[in-house]
């Protein structure tokens, strides 16, 4: 198979090395990103003007939306993007990942419908989204944390 040919498959989610598909699938899910946030400067007073940034907190949840969508799609690539996805929302490191970069896109999102809505008030929206990709693993490992913890007298507070 040619150099295309290998890309393309990489592309469709058919690669063979899960390794090379990961990173594909991310940088592919980083480029959207960046080319949604650019088009969102582009189109609105609000939004921000750092597309890279915004393209790197975006890309676990793009990435996962993109074996969701590409495996309802493409039959062919259906159980490894199902395979990939689980692997995504169990692994600890993707997991942490996952949930700063929905955090982010939440914050960032918020951000830039404020600003626009306020008329491009100066609020930076890559700011506020780095700050909720950095709580929202905290806060959700926190809450993880409370509910295998079930109360017992050991540590229950009187």
């Amino acid at each position: 198979m040619n150099t295309l040919g290998k890309i393309t498959s990489y592309l469709k989610g058919e690669g063979s090395r899960p390794l090379l598909q990961n990173l594909t699938d991310y940088g592919t899910a980083a480029a959207i990103g960046a080319g949604g946030q650019q088009l969102m400067n582009w189109t609105t007073p609000g939004a921000d003007p750092n597309p890279l940034l915004s393209g790197v907190l975006a890309a676990p949840t793009l990435a996962l939306s993109g074996r969701m969508v590409r495996g309802a799609i493409n039959p062919a690539s259906r159980s490894r993007d199902a395979w990939a996805a689980a692997r995504q929302t169990t692994n600890p490191y993707e997991q942490v990942a996952l949930i700063g970069s929905l955090g982010g896109v939440l914050g960032g999102g918020l951000t830039n419908a404020q600003n626009t809505a306020f008329g491009g008030a100066d609020i930076d929206p890559n700011i506020a989204a780095s700050i909720f990709a950095g709580i929202a693993p905290i806060a959700a490992s926190l809450v993880n944390r409370r509910r295998s913890n079930a109360p017992t007298e050991a540590n229950v507070i009187m």
